[in-house]
């Protein structure tokens, strides 16, 4: 199933590739619009004089990034499944109130993670202070091991409802607690495929990996090639152009990485959901 999701996946970016990426393109503006809004938010006073603001800031750019991305990933199902590569489709989480389950989704998942992680990481405090108060290194094993379990317990839960969004939209949005309902149907429609999902996603993270290590090497060639050269003026320019020939190489291969993968994850869901 991993196998032929990433080379479904990446048949499908290949053939569709210029509509692929006019759908994607809003998710990428958005970002950009909501990272520099807040680093420019960030570096000034505001953050200190009117933190209330700053925070609604954040929420409101972590809400419009969430609906932006479920959106173009609900537009690649939709597209997959009926064949027809729209760029409307980007925005197809925005028909009717799809958004507001989106958003009471995300609220939720992220209301999850923060129980879970508040709960674990109280818990292997207390052993450790009570470690370092009362020098008992047995103490320490344990919040150790406390720790390992919250994150492979974690790490369960994530994979259970990694598909959250898209049972929502395919299945349960049109029923009564339609939002509710998506998350026991997620978890039933893993069991037994969690460890493929993750393979999957480490296959991906080694993809990225080998991407990244390659893009430093060449930016080491650059960097090599430029300081052999003599002349200050040849120098400028030979590493202008070939530092601008790497960021190409570079923007490049993250561009097609993020719609192959997303393009990916629908491949897979909808092997899980026939």
């Amino acid at each position: 199933m991993i196998m032929k999701a990433l080379k479904d996946g990446y048949e499908s970016v290949k053939k569709h590739f210029g509509v692929i990426l006019g759908m994607w393109l809003p998710v990428l503006i958005v970002s950009l619009f909501g990272e520099g809004l807040l680093n420019s938010a960030g570096s000034g006073f505001l953050s200190m004089t009117n933190p209330g603001f700053y925070l609604f800031l954040t929420c409101v750019t972590l809400i419009l990034g969430t609906l932006f991305t479920v959106s173009f990933q609900y537009g690649l199902l939709k597209s997959d499944q009926d064949g027809k590569f729209e760029f409307k489709r980007a925005f197809v989480a925005f028909d009717g109130l799809t958004w507001i389950g989106i958003i009471v989704i995300s609220f939720l998942v992220g209301l999850i993670g923060f129980l879970f992680i508040f709960f674990f990481g109280l818990l292997a405090g207390g052993f450790l202070f009570s470690a370092v108060t009362e020098m008992n290194y047995a103490m320490i094993a344990v919040a150790a091991v406390i720790t390992i379990i919250g994150g492979l317990a974690y790490l369960f839960i994530a994979l259970s409802l990694y598909f959250v969004f898209f049972t929502y939209f395919t299945d349960t949005k049109g029923t009564d607690d339609g939002i509710f309902k998506a998350f026991p149907k997620t978890w039933k429609l893993m069991k037994g495929h969690r460890w493929q999902l993750l393979g999957l996603l480490v296959i991906e993270w080694l993809i990225e990996l080998v991407v990244a290590i390659v893009l430093a090497m060449l930016s080491a060639i650059v960097i090599w090639l430029v300081l052999m050269i003599t002349s200050f003026g040849i120098k400028v320019a030979v590493g202008a152009i070939l530092g601008l020939v790497v960021f190409v190489i570079g923007l490049v291969a993250f561009v097609s990485l993020t719609l192959w993968f997303s393009m990916t994850s629908v491949k897979f869901f909808e092997a899980l959901n026939k």
